[in-house]
């Protein structure tokens, strides 16, 4: 699942640990993005503590957090949710380069209307 926020973009997925279903793992291409989003709920030093660097995969950087934790998450970036832009608050809170990768990613998103209506736009 990916998340986009005024706090940054991450990629949630099921974590295969021993005990299938108890964790997620939060990814990012960010760093910075995946310490504003978890920042959230937790203290710094415990995000510190979490984030993984991983080079070597499509996503940077890691967490491996509880289930409940993301519910977390997604509840205190709906209580925060006062614009009515996300793209415009976007440039405000994570800057002009990052919100202009959103802005791509919107109109990408185009092409599932399109799809939606046979090809037609």
């Amino acid at each position: 699942m990916w998340i986009f926020t005024q706090h940054g973009y991450v990629s949630v997925v099921q974590h295969f640990t021993p005990t299938p279903g108890a964790e997620l793992l939060v990814r990012a291409r960010s760093r910075r993005h995946l310490e504003r989003v978890l920042g959230l709920v937790l203290p710094v030093d415990r995000v510190l503590d979490l984030v993984r660097s991983t080079p070597d995969h499509d996503y940077p950087w890691r967490a491996a957090v509880d289930r409940s934790m993301v519910h977390d998450l997604a509840a205190a970036t709906i209580d925060q949710l006062d614009y009515s832009n996300f793209k415009g608050r976007a440039a405000d809170t994570l800057g002009h380069p990052d919100a202009r990768v959103l802005g791509e990613i919107w109109v990408d998103s185009h092409g599932f209307t399109t799809n939606e209506l046979g090809g037609v736009r």
